[in-house]
């Protein structure tokens, strides 16, 4: 049985936030760590993993482009690296139409209700929301 859409969002995130403090990891590397880690192994395809962090990383200038405008009084450097990587994620999967924007704003809360706290889960919901509309 393959990963739900949740479960590969929640292992890119790993994924992607293992390889901002360690530089040398490749994605096979980090996704390969996020995909056993609490097990001592796994079945599921790690492909679609691999995707979205691939497009997270290929597009992350434009990404933050998107994110920096609409921080108020704080730059991308200073932003909490979990709360960038959520956002990011939702960004591309905004950009690239793979799910309705509002189902990827949605899935970035879920992903700030279990990983960050109540205020990170607000700020990304306020960020996100002002992207969306003017996306839209």
């Amino acid at each position: 049985m393959g990963l739900s859409q949740h479960a590969i969002r929640e292992k890119a995130l790993q994924a992607l936030f293992s390889m901002t403090f360690n530089l040398d990891l490749t994605v096979e590397e980090a996704v390969d760590f996020a995909m056993t880690y609490n097990r001592d192994n796994y079945t599921e395809d790690s492909e679609p993993v691999k995707v979205l962090v691939n497009k997270v990383i290929e597009r992350q200038s434009e990404l933050d482009q998107l994110i920096e405008p609409r921080l108020k009084n704080w730059t991308i450097q200073r932003l909490a690296k979990l709360d960038l990587i959520i956002m990011r994620i939702a960004l591309v999967e905004m950009l690239e139409d793979e799910v309705p924007s509002v189902v990827a704003v949605h899935e970035a809360i879920q992903l700030a209700e279990t990983f960050t706290d109540e205020k990170s889960r607000r700020f990304i919901n306020a960020v996100l929301a002002n992207i969306l509309n003017e996306l839209s």
